[in-house]
């Protein structure tokens, strides 16, 4: 099979001809650029099964993909590159090893590297920038108002 993971031993299963010509159907349907972005999906999902596969393609524009990404830290870069404010000097970012960055970024958003490219984790977009949770956004701001409240019971000199 062209796809990874789908084996030999993956047909084994299959009694019909009929579910492998639609399977083969289906992936003739897909553009050349939606096919790796598929490889690179069951890649970094485990998937190896012919029904997970169906799956994969139903969800596949839930994936974000860029097949000119090879490593974490090319990913890094990018990354930077792109949330970077546009007058920035992206120079600066050329001989960074920004490897742990890539991958923690990568982590994040539930994405990996894989043989064909960056791939996001599903419903995840690979370049948008990461946020705070709201809980903790809402903590910190309940946090912030403590503190304020605290100064304003000080004044200047110990004096009230």
């Amino acid at each position: 099979s062209s796809l990874p993971g789908i084996t030999r031993k993956s047909f084994e299963k299959i009694f019909e001809i009929g579910v492998l010509n639609q399977l083969s159907e289906r992936l003739s349907e897909l553009s050349h650029n939606d096919f790796v972005k598929l490889k690179a999906v069951m890649e970094s999902e485990n998937i190896n099964e012919i029904d997970e596969t169906y799956d994969c393609i139903e969800h596949l524009s839930e994936y974000e993909f860029d097949r000119f990404v090879s490593d974490d830290n090319e990913f890094g870069r990018n990354y930077l590159a792109r949330n970077m404010p546009t007058n920035f000097d992206n120079s600066v970012l050329e001989n960074m090893d920004l490897c742990n960055f890539g991958r923690e970024i990568l982590c994040h958003k539930h994405g990996e590297i894989t043989s064909y490219g960056a791939v996001s984790g599903r419903g995840e977009k690979l370049y948008t920038t990461l946020t705070a949770a709201p809980e903790i956004a809402e903590e910190q701001t309940e946090d912030e108002a403590e503190t304020e409240d605290e100064s304003e019971g000080m004044s200047m000199g110990g004096l009230q």
